[in-house]
């Protein structure tokens, strides 16, 4: 019997960076062997010299990538043969699903895909040339200038149009793999791809939503130096839309926690859809992991030195501790390559702050020889859907300290220590005391354990998704409405 055949759809993450998300999905992959994937990766552009961080199962049957910074203007060579007429009716069917979209109304992407996606035997509607060149796509822009534009100059909200623009083109014109159901981890340009991949073919999507896409995306714009103030509602705005219509045409949601599924429900996704699947851990590899005895205290944290890890804050709360408690010793594990000048500007931080023999940066390595050194865990996220390091220490009874982001309120209550975000003294006061209190440190080891075993097994998780995957492709295209 074929085995059904599943199209996983990541964006800027697994198999190529390490981390929750990309762990997760492999997780995933290689645990359901009775299906076959497909792996569809959103890429921001093409890299000489990228490399798979985890082996490929062997349950995937093929990669298809898309690099959004590739330019498409240079590769259109025509205009669509779809007749005057034809165009008439899309360039109307366009200009309404923007308007709509004004309201929060998503139901009209369908038909505006219809005009955009390859058909079998018939061209496009409308091809590149259309949309970048043609009197319809003119008017278009002129409307959504004088409905967007605001304070924006004509050039600015310009460029901005054919950036979007161009870039979702490229999503509509690569190659759809066909697959028995879509799943993708994101919202964004995954979501989006998903979307189109459902109408194209019809067939289930599904949607994971590990961390709420549009409310990060939002954080990048508005603390980002390269677009101007101006111009950042406008790339919001884009944003929210791409999660929306990704809410909108998705037949199944799940979300990891009950926080999650309200913002969810919030940014407009139909709550008969959601069902919360929280993350999970491999437990009987963890339990397996001995604890090192040390005569100092070890603090660490799991994570990528990147921004929205806040690395900065860790290290300016180490600095602080270790002024009240000179035995501890602070670790910084996880990857340093993704963002070198956020690299550089801890470094430089720990310099300015005399603390290069206390804090040690080990790069990538293999957590199970790290987590049995670790004495107090730290999660200082100024963002966070459900981190696998907090489930990962919290079953080798390693007590943990995390910021009040995602699902790390829920994770810790009753069983370790939660902090304001950005708040460096607040979490240098959470190391000294459980640094100072022994029995409290062994006390909440237990009670994380206990909870992990409890309720966040992998096992669990796996049967869930095996049980979704298969009353998913079971169900067909009968699942949700019928859009073609």
């Amino acid at each position: 019997m074929t085995r059904p055949l599943v199209c996983m759809i990541v964006e800027g993450s697994y198999p190529y960076i390490v981390g929750g998300v990309a762990s997760w999905v492999h997780q995933i992959i290689e645990s359901l062997k009775e299906f076959n994937f497909v792996l569809w990766l959103i890429l921001p552009q093409e890299y000489k010299k990228r490399k798979f961080k985890y082996p490929i199962p062997n349950n995937v049957l093929h990669i298809e990538e898309i690099f959004l910074n590739q330019s498409t203007i240079n590769e259109a060579k025509k205009y669509s043969k779809a007749s005057s007429k034809e165009k008439r009716k899309a360039w109307e069917d366009v200009e309404t699903y923007f308007n709509y979209m004004d309201f929060k109304n998503y139901k009209m992407f369908d038909v505006v895909a219809a005009h955009l996606l390859p058909k079998a035997n018939k061209e496009k509607t409308l091809d590149l040339m259309d949309l970048l060149k043609s009197r319809g796509s003119f008017n278009l822009f002129n409307s959504r200038y004088h409905k967007d534009g605001g304070n924006v100059s004509f050039m600015d909200y310009f460029w901005f149009w054919r950036s979007t623009q161009t870039t979702l083109y490229k999503l509509y014109d690569s190659t759809i793999p066909y697959a028995d159901l879509y799943h993708t981890v994101s919202t964004g340009y995954a979501g989006y791809m998903g979307a189109l991949a459902h109408i194209k073919y019809n067939k289930p999507f599904l949607l994971t939503e590990h961390g709420i896409y549009a409310n990060e995306r939002e954080d990048e714009i508005l603390a980002s130096k390269n677009i101007k103030p101006e111009l950042k509602p406008l790339w919001i705005k884009f944003f929210n839309n791409l999660c929306n219509i990704t809410y909108e045409y998705t037949d199944k949601l799940v979300t990891l926690f009950e926080g999650n599924r309200l913002l969810a429900v919030k940014g407009h996704a139909d709550p008969g859809k959601i069902e919360i699947i929280p993350n999970g851990i491999d437990t009987k590899k963890f339990t397996s992991i001995k604890k090192e005895p040390s005569d100092i205290i070890r603090i660490g944290i799991v994570a990528r030195v990147v921004p929205i890890k806040d690395i900065l804050t860790f290290i300016e709360a180490a600095a602080i501790a270790k002024q009240k408690l000179p035995d501890l010793k602070f670790y910084i594990i996880g990857p340093t390559d993704e963002n070198k000048n956020y690299f550089l500007k801890c470094m430089m931080k720990v310099k300015d702050l005399d603390m290069s023999n206390d804090i040690i940066f080990t790069g990538k390595v293999n957590m199970m020889d790290y987590y049995g050194k670790i004495d107090i865990m730290v999660l200082t996220s100024v963002r966070e859907a459900q981190p696998l390091t907090l489930l990962e220490a919290m079953c080798v009874e390693v007590p943990c300290i995390s910021s009040s982001v995602g699902s790390c309120p829920d994770l810790l209550e009753g069983v370790g220590l939660i902090t304001k975000a950005k708040a460096p003294g607040e979490t240098a006061d959470a190391i000294v005391k459980l640094a100072e209190d022994h029995a409290l440190r062994k006390a909440l080891g237990k009670k994380s354990k206990d909870k992990v075993l409890k309720m966040y097994d992998i096992r669990l998780v796996i049967d869930k998704y095996r049980q979704t995957y298969m009353e998913m492709h079971r169900e067909g295209t009968t699942i949700g409405r019928n859009r073609v």
